[in-house]
């Protein structure tokens, strides 16, 4: 699948792995196999940082390219080669069993939702934290609610966790695990849960669902026209995540709005004034830039600070620089910028923990702490911040 070959670009050779020390899981597995040399084979694996999820996930063609790459011999890579195979035909058709403990997946289901027994409840749930229908935005516990449900079957579940996982909202570790893993969830959603079927009977969840599947081509063939179709469909019926997405759609000049002199701002209106979180910052942007709708810094301000206070990371990262250089029409306030970079950065946005650290550096709307600044650095620095990257550069204290 196009989907699965873009999640497994950028690592070695383009070849990505599940990250870790070596598995003595996958050990296991080839010697359980009848396969000589296990333990030697099981170290090459590591070095590339691959583990058994990993390598069940991957096509056979990167299949092939790491038989040769351990050496493994011809009776032996024959064999392990069809016990992968198999593996992944089990993980594609079978719901997967709720894991007792899941630490070393990208998204850990934890609290209620691991009591949780009821898929359709737990989308419910998953849906309240990713959209902040509820006391607002955590994509951790979103994520959580949506694998549970996963596990227990429910394909709306499935969708919408492949969806974030893709985008690396509510996950850990590394990146091209998640995606892998995203990938896989998008398929079994399709095909052993029926999400296909649910869509194709008309409904604006499933269509809603599939239609983020298509956008961003997860566990399928890219296609943003039948994308749309799911979108407008959905959106028509009253869903208000799908308004949001068919007025991106149309702000990407992807899809036309039916009505006289509508706009894709309208879109993002009714989503907006409905509490999708996302929609109410993209009407603020609408509202800053002018499009669609008269250009209002002030209203626009008011969006941002609803979406914000729902606990929109991206949108307070968003207040903290307006107030930290002026922007939207309000004035500079270095105090009221820390404030927003500290929430943003709580949450675990990396770009308000490097600017945070700045401020600590600067002493500017907190008080002057370098050790505090250190600290944001190196976080954000693990999070991937080239900011902060430069900053410990400069202080000598990485390569």
């Amino acid at each position: 699948l196009e989907s699965a070959a873009a999640a497994e670009e950028s690592g070695r050779d383009g070849l990505p792995g599940g990250r870790g020390t070596m598995s003595v899981d996958l050990e296991d597995k080839l010697a359980a196999m009848g396969i000589m040399n296990a333990t030697a084979y099981a170290k090459k694996f590591a070095e590339d940082e691959w583990t058994w999820e990993a390598l069940v996930g991957c096509s056979d063609e990167k299949l092939d390219v790491l038989v040769q790459r351990v050496g493994m011999k011809e009776g032996s890579a024959l064999t392990f080669k069809g016990r992968v195979r198999d593996a992944r035909e089990q993980a594609r058709l079978a719901p997967a069993a709720p894991a007792p403990d899941d630490a070393h997946q990208s998204v850990r289901v934890h609290g209620a939702a691991a009591r949780e027994t009821d898929g359709g409840r737990c989308f419910a749930e998953g849906c309240r934290w990713l959209y902040g229908f509820g006391e607002g935005v955590d994509y951790t516990e979103a994520a959580s609610y949506l694998k549970r449900g996963a596990q227990l079957g429910h394909a709306l579940s499935a969708a919408h966790l492949a969806s974030i996982l893709m985008e690396g909202k509510g996950v850990r570790g590394n990146p091209r695990a998640a995606q892998l893993e995203a990938t896989m969830w998008a398929m079994r959603s399709c095909d052993a849960m029926g999400l296909n079927d649910q869509a194709a009977g008309g409904d604006a969840g499933a269509r809603l669902a599939l239609g983020l599947l298509l956008q961003a081509g997860i566990g399928c063939e890219m296609n943003q026209a039948l994308a749309v179709n799911h979108f407008r469909a959905a959106a028509m019926a009253g869903d208000a995540v799908a308004m949001n997405c068919l007025a991106g759609a149309v702000e990407e000049g992807l899809a036309q709005v039916d009505e006289p002199d509508a706009t894709a701002a309208d879109w993002y209106r009714k989503a907006a004034e409905a509490g999708v979180v996302q929609a109410q910052s993209n009407y603020g942007l609408a509202l800053m830039q002018g499009k669609g709708v008269p250009r209002d810094e002030k209203a626009a301000v008011d969006w941002f600070v609803r979406a914000a206070d729902q606990g929109d990371p991206d949108v307070q990262n968003w207040l903290g620089l307006c107030y930290q250089d002026g922007r939207c029409g309000v004035l500079i306030d270095d105090a009221e910028a820390a404030r927003w970079y500290m929430r943003a950065a709580d949450s675990g946005d990396a770009d308000a923990q490097a600017e945070l650290g700045a401020m600590y550096k600067e002493g500017r709307g907190v008080e002057k702490d370098d050790e505090k600044a250190l600290d944001y650095f190196m976080t954000a620095a693990d999070a991937g911040s080239q900011a902060a990257l430069d900053e410990l550069r400069n202080r000598g204290l990485t390569a």
